[in-house]
This record gives C-alpha cells, structure tokens and sequence, in this order.
C-alpha cells in the first residue's frame, strides 16, 4: 500500500481545495436555482453512465424495498 501513497497524493485534491471547488459552486450567484447537477473541480459534468441506465435504477430500489421490509438485515 504505501508505494501506491505518493501516486494517490497526486490525483487527490488537498481538503482545502476540495472544499474550495464546492464552496465555490455552492454559493455562486449564477448557481442559485441550480439542482440535481454534478460538478467535478467547479465544472459542470454529467453524472456517471450507470445513473442513466433505468434496469439498474430498478432493480436497486426493489433490492433496497426488499432489504428494508426484512428490517434492513442481510440474509
């Protein structure tokens, strides 16, 4: 693990500048009737494939409705 450290370091933002990118965003005039977007580093981008897809989205809520109705535990 620690030689995967440094090269981490290099894709990830500090939390500062992270923080930055959603404050930014979050309290922009421009952005106040914005919702449901997504934005990577202050720029708007499209959510990831899989949000697209309406099988999945499907069988994820009945998958959550049948885990819930057992009182959320796993069988």
């Amino acid at each position: 693990m620690k030689p995967i450290l440094p090269l981490t370091r290099r894709l990830l933002l500090a939390p500062e500048e992270g923080a930055q990118a959603t404050l930014n965003v979050a309290i922009a005039p421009e952005s106040a009737e914005t919702t449901g977007r997504y934005f990577h580093s202050g720029t708007e981008i499209r959510s990831a494939a899989a949000s697209y897809d309406v099988e999945f989205q499907r069988r994820t809520w009945e998958m959550t409705a049948a885990y819930i109705a057992r009182g959320g535990v796993p069988k």
